[in-house]
């Protein structure tokens, strides 16, 4: 081959690596585009995780926290009766007041 041939040569294969790298950095502007726009979706799904807890923890508090108990009775308002049978002493509650008593 001659020095003209060869020169056709080597442009056309610089050509075609400077295609190459044109085209490998489109592809790596697309990954890192694609890479920014995951990042965003996950921190805006790390949001609404966060806010869907709180509310849980709301419905949870508002379910089965101490509001939601029945109305407590003191010990104090319990009274016992003493019945006496031939052996021992025979102790009874009375019976639980209702909220209509």
């Amino acid at each position: 081959m001659d020095s003209k041939g060869q020169d056709i040569l080597f442009n056309s294969e610089m050509k075609q690596k400077d295609l190459m790298i044109q085209m490998l950095s489109e592809r790596l502007d697309e990954k890192d585009e694609t890479i920014t726009e995951l990042k965003e979706t996950i921190n805006d799904l790390k949001d609404t995780i966060a806010g869907l807890r709180e509310t849980l923890d709301e419905f949870q508090r508002k379910l089965f926290g101490t509001g939601s108990e029945k109305t407590k009775q003191d010990k104090k308002t319990e009274e016992t009766v003493t019945t006496i049978v031939k052996s021992h002493k025979r102790t009874t509650r009375k019976a639980k007041a209702t909220r209509e008593d």
